[in-house]
């Protein structure tokens, strides 16, 4: 008997939740592979003997370093000045490579040991350079700036939606979560899928056709980060009731497996409004990236997505309270989700080579978390929130068999140099930089003692290796990134840009406070035919209105005592009056 359409498109979704499941079991039986790897290597301290080696040979090569250079990016705001003396003592071209270097392996997968990543990467050292050196650049992170890059690339359509959109997002996003790093992360994402794309861009392209590719790119990047702010952090956050959380899930999951946005019904909770309009955004989001996906990269779409947002669930419902994980489930969903992030981009295209590009991706995603997870164990201990550190803190004293995540971060480090990137002395001496970097903003924004109870708190079992560890940490020099510094300004950007934005709405109660009593119409009038009660309510009704006409008003008020010091009186109606400045109609 004939299928109905119905019976046929059932099918058809049950066929690729299938898929996605089986692809989600591959993925999962792949990452317990890796851990079981790293976990032997972590038994037999691996790190303590050849990643000691080669932390003695790193302390030799920054020593041999020319005119050592201690100006800390991290500990000023003053980034231009920063540059500027990486430019006087001839260190510039060697920082930003060491940083493109690393964005080169991290993000984009690449073997920067080949003649062409290498060639690439001075090509964009010297652009980047040249960028920073041009004297009328006074900001690199500002809308000014920002909109005269897209200038050069007959973007400005695509900026200004851009602009549009951040600006929904946060009027969209709840108060409980933060909108500064929700922003920084968006446009992170955004800038992530433009370095893919870019790369895959030939000199010979056309302006147009470039432009067009860039502008899709940038949508992209959009709508994939979207996922971030209205997802991660909006399940992690704690605005939701839990079964709010559950049945948000549940839309975003079915969404997935099917394919097909799943219609917004049936929502119980109090924060019905605001999730409508958020799932409406992401709505939108996802018919964007079905229909601009080329059909062969559609299914690993949706398998990444999946495998990402489901190893998300399985670490964000775990609790810290329970004293019965195994190594393997706080490790293997953490691999998951930090290397399907990262593929998730590759998805977007499609790339002309691919030389184990997805691999390494695949082993250098848990080395992020783990940096990350580290940097942020004080918030994640106040949260509740279950990482390999904070489960390894609250219980290791009562579970022996807890493998110390510290000890495991530096065997994700020596599994990287020594089996990822074939003990390359160049790649070893970028991963390290990154290392001890983290590890000195660490000891830099908790303070020295608490940084020093962690280190004793993480302790590995190998003394000598530790105190070679601390060592490089106080020794070395030059082990800043341009992509941390561009954060670090990012972020102030973005916080200046919430103050100037508190400040307007603040000035604009205050100024209405004061000049709304300037506006109203007393009964008592000289004038017969204004001396009219319903005329005069009608006025006043009108007179104190919403704030739409009463912005110029406000902005005039404000420049002429906050600018010109005139004294408020003048301003006054009466006043004017007075003064014969007010115009009477006729």
């Amino acid at each position: 008997m004939k299928k109905t359409i119905l019976e046929e498109w059932t099918d058809m979704v049950e066929q690729k939740e299938n898929n996605i499941t089986n692809y989600y079991i591959h993925a999962e039986q792949k990452a317990s592979d890796y851990f079981q790897l790293l976990f032997t290597q972590v038994k037999e301290k691996r790190y303590a003997i050849e990643l000691a080696s080669d932390l003695k040979k790193y302390l030799r090569h920054k020593r041999s370093e020319n005119r050592p250079f201690n100006f800390d990016q991290s500990s000023s705001k003053q980034y231009r000045q920063y540059i500027q003396h990486l430019t006087k003592r001839g260190k510039l071209d060697n920082y930003l490579e060491r940083s493109i270097s690393y964005i080169y392996m991290r993000d984009l997968g690449r073997d920067i040991t080949t003649a062409s990543i290498q060639q690439r990467i001075h090509s964009v050292t010297d652009s980047l350079r040249d960028y920073l050196s041009n004297p009328s650049q006074t900001e690199w992170f500002s809308l000014s700036s920002l909109y005269r890059l897209a200038q050069n690339e007959s973007l400005e359509p695509t900026f200004f939606w851009l602009m549009e959109k951040l600006r929904h997002v946060s009027s969209v996003i709840p108060e409980e979560l933060d909108h500064v790093h929700a922003k920084r992360k968006l446009i992170k994402i955004i800038a992530g899928v433009l370095i893919h794309e870019i790369e895959e861009l030939n000199q010979d392209v056309s302006q147009e056709e470039r432009a067009k590719r860039l502008d899709k790119a940038v949508r992209i990047g959009y709508c994939y980060g979207l996922t971030y702010p209205f997802i991660d952090d909006l399940l992690d956050a704690s605005f939701l009731s839990d079964h709010e959380k559950e049945q948000y899930a549940d839309l975003i999951r079915s969404t997935l497996l099917s394919g097909r946005v799943i219609p917004f019904t049936n929502w119980k909770g109090k924060n019905r409004e605001t999730i409508k309009r958020i799932y409406q955004e992401l709505a939108t989001a996802f018919d964007y990236l079905k229909t601009n996906q080329e059909r062969e990269n559609l299914e690993k779409f949706y398998q990444h997505a999946y495998l990402f947002f489901h190893s998300q669930e399985i670490d964000r419902n775990k609790e810290l309270t329970n004293t019965h994980y195994t190594n393997e489930e706080l490790y293997v969903p953490i691999i998951l989700k930090s290397s399907s992030s990262r593929r998730i981009v590759r998805s977007f295209q499609i790339f002309t080579t691919d030389d184990q590009i997805e691999e390494r991706m695949f082993y250098y995603g848990i080395y992020n978390q783990l940096a990350d997870d580290l940097a942020d164990l004080d918030q994640d201990l106040a949260d509740g929130s279950v990482t390999p550190y904070t489960y390894y803190l609250t219980h290791h004293q009562k579970r022996d068999d807890l493998i110390n995540p510290f000890a495991l971060y530096w065997t994700v480090i020596t599994y990287l140099i020594h089996d990822v990137f074939h003990s390359d002395r160049n790649t070893c001496f970028i991963i390290l930089d990154r290392a001890i970097n983290g590890l000195k903003r660490l000891k830099q924004r908790l303070g020295y003692q608490r940084y020093q109870e962690l280190m004793k708190l993480f302790q590995v079992d190998d003394k000598a290796f530790e105190q070679l560890l601390q060592k490089a940490v106080r020794k070395s020099k030059n082990v800043a990134f341009f992509d941390k510094l561009l954060r670090d300004q990012m972020v102030n950007t973005l916080e200046n840009e919430q103050l100037q934005k508190q400040y307007f709405r603040d000035i604009l109660k205050k100024v209405k406070t004061e000049i709304n009593p300037l506006f109203k119409m007393e009964e008592k009038n000289n004038e017969q035919h204004l001396n009219h009660p319903p005329l005069i309510d009608a006025a006043n009704y009108s007179l104190q209105g919403g704030d739409g006409k009463r912005i110029r008003p406000i902005l005039t008020w404000v420049m002429a005592i906050d600018g010109y010091k005139l004294d408020k009186k003048t301003l006054s109606p009466p006043y004017l009056r007075q003064s014969s400045i007010c115009i009477r109609h006729p």
